[in-house]
């Protein structure tokens, strides 16, 4: 029953909600190589008002701000207005509806022309095959229709005006409109040509003038042979899998099938040819398909986001090399409630690394993994690479994202944790011997006693400024570091990034695995799938990212920094005029609006599925 609702509820938002004509899906044929779509334009943007995001753009004390900075980049922005004969804000209301773009597959294009031999100096005709995947789009402007037909004019004044010809057609009850322009030996110049057709508000327009009238013939229903996009089985497997849990519509989908589309557009490259023909034995050519979709505002969520990555079963060459694992997804002692970000990765490490040496071996030649990647690293580093680091690897891998004060560009440090299977063995043996290795061939390499921690770190002796002049606050330089936590290696850019997850080992308050947060996440994510299923795990707090920012445009002498770099940028230009005319509402009237958000992936039998969600604050 839950597939069959599933698949009602995919096939319901594939016919879209205008019963009377085609969508993209039932327009485009099933050789679609790429596609993206807005179900409805209307929808998306009622939608995003009722997201954190979108009530916080509405919000009193936000929205002068942001008016203020639109209306600064649309006034210098009028260059936009002079070469397409419409502003910003017509430009930007034309959608009134659905809305897609997609390549699809064609005939290749060959064509005779001559060339010169450079030795003889003689002329020679040779044929030239060039990719003819078209770009289609559908664009549905309802009222709007008079601003995108200024549009239209515009680029046919352009193109007949380099020697394009103008062609009409009536197929059905439509009008086809075609521009070509040859080249000198008679041929069709496929750089100067476009086709398009307007019924009901609705255009779709196409890069291949010939392509227009076959596009007319399946929207009028005189196609003889179509076979849509729907009937597209990888298409409809990966779009059945992206639907809400309650069967939400999605208003943005896209799909594409990157192997076929890198063959299509590579074709008469003969240097493209010989590496796509290496491809498959490769494996590349499993991957058979990759979509996804947004769906804004549904049910007890800010936003779902869904990727799927449908494989071929079973998996050949590099793609053994993706091996995640079912596998506990808890946070670690170490790790604090004040993290930015904080993902668990179970994998098959040894499954990952045998896949690695096959493919090595077999295109680099026997004894390439071992003789250039493991030797090599050993002699890098000092120590027995296979034996002393991943032999002892143990399938958990951990990223954690702390904000270090003062505020910065880059005040983010990234922690990164690999577990161990013997922990005190490496921290006691291995690491020194690493250190030694790097320290003898750079002095700045350090050791710190930090209580009982020994922390290896490479800390930063010059001046923290860049090329481009900025002052001491504005940029962190990195100082590489690293030590042993329990069973885990913990590496970072930042020594003081490394110090707070030692602290936080020490203490038992303020743990990720106790934040009220963190839990409702987790939770959420339980009552998606079986707890046993998950291999990888995030969770993401945008207050503190959106913190940094804030402090950012609170400081007068970065906003003065900006406004030195705004003299030939319109965007900084307006966002300085903005944070000149209005005062920033306290930080915790923004903060009220961002909620925590989650994300996992499992794997199935057909491949890797991704989801992503924002928690939904109180309205």
């Amino acid at each position: 029953m839950a597939a069959f609702s599933a698949f009602s509820a995919q096939l319901a938002y594939a016919q879209g909600t205008q019963a009377s004509r085609l969508t993209a899906p039932q327009l485009l044929p099933e050789n679609t190589l790429a596609y993206v779509r807005i179900d409805d334009t209307r929808e998306l943007k009622a939608k995003l008002a009722q997201t954190s995001t979108g009530r916080l753009a509405s919000d009193p004390q936000v929205s002068p701000l942001l008016q203020e900075f639109y209306g600064s980049f649309r006034d210098s922005a009028q260059a936009l207005q002079q070469a397409i004969g419409i502003n910003l804000d017509e430009l930007l209301s034309i959608p009134n509806g659905e809305l897609a773009f997609a390549v699809v597959s064609a005939k290749m294009e060959v064509r005779k022309r001559k060339i010169r031999n450079r030795e003889s100096g003689e002329e020679v005709e040779r044929e030239i095959i060039r990719p003819k995947a078209n770009l289609v789009i559908l664009l549905e402007a309802g009222d709007q229709l008079p601003a995108v037909e200024i549009l239209l004019e515009r680029i046919e004044s352009q193109i007949e005006s380099r020697g394009a010809e103008r062609t009409n057609s009536k197929i059905g009850s439509v009008n086809t409109v075609r521009w070509m322009a040859p080249t000198i030996d008679g041929t069709q110049n496929s750089d100067r040509q476009f086709g398009y057709f307007i019924d009901s508000g609705v255009v779709v327009l196409t890069s291949d003038a010939n392509y227009i009238d076959q596009l007319a013939k399946v929207w009028t229903g005189n196609a003889v042979d179509h076979v849509p996009l729907t009937g597209n089985r990888k298409f409809t497997s990966i779009l059945t899998r992206c639907v809400g849990a309650d069967g939400e519509r999605p208003q943005v989908s896209f799909y594409a099938d990157p192997y076929s589309l890198a063959k299509e557009l590579t074709a008469g490259n003969t240097a493209a040819a010989l590496v796509m023909g290496l491809l498959p034995s490769l494996g590349i050519d499993g991957i058979q398909a990759v979509g996804g979709s947004l769906i804004m505002a549904p049910k007890d969520f800010d936003s779902i986001a869904h990727a799927h990555l449908l494989l071929a079963n079973p998996r050949r060459g590099v793609l053994q090399v993706l091996r995640p694992k079912r596998g506990s997804t808890d946070p670690q002692p170490w790790v604090s409630e004040d993290v930015s970000s904080y993902m668990a990765v179970n994998w098959d490490v040894a499954a990952t690394l045998a896949a690695v040496k096959e493919l090595t071996d077999t295109f680099r030649g026997p004894d390439f993994y071992q003789e250039d990647i493991i030797n090599r690293a050993s002699k890098e580093l000092g120590i027995d690479f296979q034996k002393d680091f991943l032999d002892q690897l143990d399938d958990r891998i951990t990223l954690t994202q702390v904000i270090l004060k003062p505020a910065r560009l880059n005040a983010a440090s990234n922690v990164y944790a690999v577990r161990l299977k013997n922990g005190r063995v490496f921290g006691e043996t291995t690491l020194p011997k690493i250190f030694a290795q790097l320290s003898s061939k750079d002095a700045k390499w350090k050791s710190e006693q930090y209580g009982s921690f020994m922390i290896y770190t490479h800390p930063s002796t010059t001046p923290e400024s860049n090329t481009s002049g900025s002052s001491p606050s504005t940029i962190r330089l990195p100082e590489p570091s690293f030590t042993m936590l329990d069973n885990e290696l913990l590496m970072a850019d930042s020594i003081e990034a490394i110090k707070q997850a030692i602290e936080t080992s020490k203490s038992t308050d303020g743990l990720l695995s106790d934040a009220i947060e963190f839990k409702l996440v987790r939770d959420r994510i339980n009552k998606q799938i079986d707890a046993s299923q998950s291999s990888i795990m995030l969770y993401q707090r945008p207050e503190e990212q959106m913190r940094v920012m804030y402090d950012l445009a609170a400081d007068k002498s970065n906003v003065n920094r900006l406004r030195e770099m705004s003299k030939n940028n319109p965007l900084f230009t307006a966002l300085v005029k903005a944070l000149d005319n209005h005062q920033l509402p306290p930080f915790e009237h923004i903060a009220k609006y961002l909620s925590p958000g989650g994300a996992f992936v499992i794997e199935e039998e057909n491949g890797l599925h991704y989801t992503a969600f924002g928690m939904r604050r109180g309205k």
